[in-house]
């Protein structure tokens, strides 16, 4: 996750994700809604898949749909948690937020006395 976040889909990583994948199977399924064709992709996994290719698979279907956009890092140094949110969010919940302003406003005031 912290490579696709620092350098988006780089080869390298696409690389790794296809071989951890190679061993899921895909059915493509056509049906029509309202009167027009729509197609689905439906992953085989095997009973009890290996973590790894469970998290591939995952992570791979959550990019191709969009939903890693917003995807940011918590800014708190103690965290560094994953978490999707708008351009202006910095920590992943209020307790970060709240941690992190509280050791800034320490150490401010121990530069200051």
């Amino acid at each position: 996750m912290s490579e696709y976040e620092k350098n988006g889909p780089t080869n390298q990583l696409i690389n790794e994700l296809t071989k951890f994948l190679e061993p899921v199977r895909y059915q493509c399924i056509i049906q029509r809604i309202n009167r027009k064709l729509v197609t689905f992709h439906v992953a085989h996994l095997q009973h009890h898949p290996d973590p790894g290719i469970l998290a591939c698979y995952l992570f791979s279907n959550m990019v191709s749909l969009g939903w890693l956009e917003n995807l940011k890092r918590c800014q708190s140094s103690e965290c560094n948690k994953f978490f999707l949110g708008r351009s202006n969010v910095k920590w992943c919940s209020k307790t970060c937020g709240s941690r992190a302003r509280v050791k800034k406003m320490r150490k401010k005031n121990k530069n200051y006395i």
